[in-house]
C-alpha cells in the first residue's frame, strides 16, 4: 500500500479536525482519502459482478448499486465514534441490494452467508430482527476482500447492505428529510417529533412485512400503530414538506459508451442536481472530480455529492432517490396505510 496505517489514521484525524490544520495538511489528507477510495474500486467491482450474477441467475426482482462513502459521512463517523480510525473503517466501499420483498431478502441473505466465496464474511448485522434506534431496518454484511493479484486492495473491507423496497423507501425518506432539515436523522440527530414519526413509521412498515417492531412501540397493535402514523404524518405536514422538495436534473454526458460511474452533485441554492457520467476507464478522473467537489463543500459551497456505479440513469434514481429529493415511493406506502385505516 502506498501509505502506512499511521499515515492513513493521521489523515483521518486531520479531516476530523480540519479547522486546526494548515491548508497543506488538509490537501495531503484529502489526497490520501482519494487514494483510499480508488483502491476500493476493484473490491466494489468484484462484489457488484457477483451480486448481479446471483440476482440474474435466481431471477430476483430488484437492483444492485455501489457507492464510495462521502467525506462528510466519513468525518461524521470518525467524530461520532471516538475509537474509530480511518484505516479500520469498513464501509468506505458499499454495495446496496434492494429486493422486491422480505421473502426474497431472506433467501438472498442465506445464499450470501452460505456461499463459498474466497472473500471472508467478517460480520453480519441484522437490523430487521433488531431495528436501529432510528428505526432503520436492513441487513449489513461485512466482507474482507481476498485477491493477491490486486495487492493494494487485498485485505480491504466492504459492506453489503440488503433491503426490501419498503425498507429502502423508509431509509431514503429519512435521508431526504434530513437533507431538508440539515440534520442526520438516520443518526438520531434532529427534532424529536420528526425522529419519533420515522420510528413509528418503521414500526408500521415492520407490521406490513410481519417483522419485529421498533422497541419503543412494540406494545402497540397494528391498528394503533397505523393510526398514530397517519396522525403524526398529518400533524407534522410530512407530505407537504416532502412534496416541496423538488429539483431540476441536469445530465452531463462525457465521452462514454453507456456509462459506468455517475457523480451526483446536488446544489441546494439553485435547486438543481447535476449528474456527470463516466466510462469504466475514467474512474480516477471521476474520483479526482469527486474530491474537488467535496473540497468546495468544505469551503462552504451548498452542495452534496456522491460517486456511484449502476446500470442506468433510471436505476440510479431508484437506488439513490434521496439525491434527487424523490420520496414518491415513501408517500405511496403512507397512502396505502391511510387506505387500510379508512377501509
Amino acid at each position: 500500500m502506498k501509505y502506512s496505517k499511521n499515515e492513513i489514521n493521521k489523515a483521518g484525524n486531520i479531516l476530523k479536525e480540519r479547522e486546526k490544520c494548515s491548508n497543506s495538511e488538509i490537501i495531503w489528507a484529502e489526497d490520501i482519502l482519494t487514494y483510499l477510495r480508488i483502491i476500493h474500486i476493484p473490491v466494489l467491482n468484484t462484489f457488484q459482478a457477483t451480486l448481479r450474477t446471483r440476482m440474474k441467475r435466481n431471477k430476483y426482482k430488484g437492483f444492485v448499486a455501489q457507492r464510495l462513502k462521502r467525506v462528510s459521512s466519513i468525518v461524521f463517523k470518525l467524530q461520532r465514534e471516538s475509537s474509530m480510525q480511518l484505516s479500520r473503517m469498513q464501509d468506505i466501499a458499499g454495495i446496496r441490494v434492494v429486493l422486491d420483498n422480505q421473502r426474497d431478502l431472506e433467501f438472498f441473505k442465506k445464499e450470501m452467508e452460505n456461499s463459498k466465496m474466497k472473500h471472508e464474511l467478517l460480520r453480519a448485522k441484522n437490523y430487521i430482527e433488531e431495528p436501529k434506534k432510528s428505526g432503520y431496518r436492513g441487513i449489513h454484511l461485512i466482507y474482507k476482500y481476498h485477491n493477491e493479484k490486486t495487492p493494494e486492495s487485498h485485505g480491504l473491507s466492504i459492506e453489503v447492505q440488503i433491503r426490501t423496497k419498503l425498507q429502502h423507501a423508509w431509509a431514503t425518506a429519512v435521508e431526504t428529510m434530513g437533507t431538508f432539515l440539515g440534520k442526520s436523522l438516520k443518526s438520531s440527530d434532529g427534532p424529536q417529533r420528526i425522529l419519533d414519526f420515522f420510528k413509528i413509521t418503521s414500526s408500521a412498515f415492520a407490521y406490513i412485512e410481519d417483522k419485529p417492531r421498533h422497541p419503543d412501540y412494540k406494545n402497540l397493535d397494528s391498528s394503533q400503530t397505523f393510526n398514530r402514523v397517519i396522525k403524526e404524518y398529518t400533524s407534522l405536514k410530512i407530505s407537504e414538506r416532502l412534496r416541496a422538495l423538488t429539483v431540476a436534473v441536469d445530465y452531463i454526458k462525457t465521452k462514454t459508451y453507456g456509462g459506468k460511474y455517475y457523480l451526483i452533485i446536488m446544489d441546494f441554492d439553485e435547486k438543481k442536481v447535476r449528474v456527470i457520467k463516466y466510462d469504466k476507464d475514467q474512474i480516477e478522473e471521476a474520483n479526482k472530480k469527486y474530491t474537488e467537489i467535496e473540497r468546495e463543500i468544505q469551503e462552504g459551497k451548498p452542495y452534496q455529492a456522491v460517486l456511484v456505479s449502476i446500470d442506468s440513469i433510471d436505476q440510479l434514481k431508484k437506488a439513490y432517490p434521496n439525491y434527487f429529493l424523490d420520496t414518491r415511493e415513501f408517500i405511496k406506502y403512507i397512502d396505502s396505510i391511510e387506505k387500510k385505516i379508512m377501509a
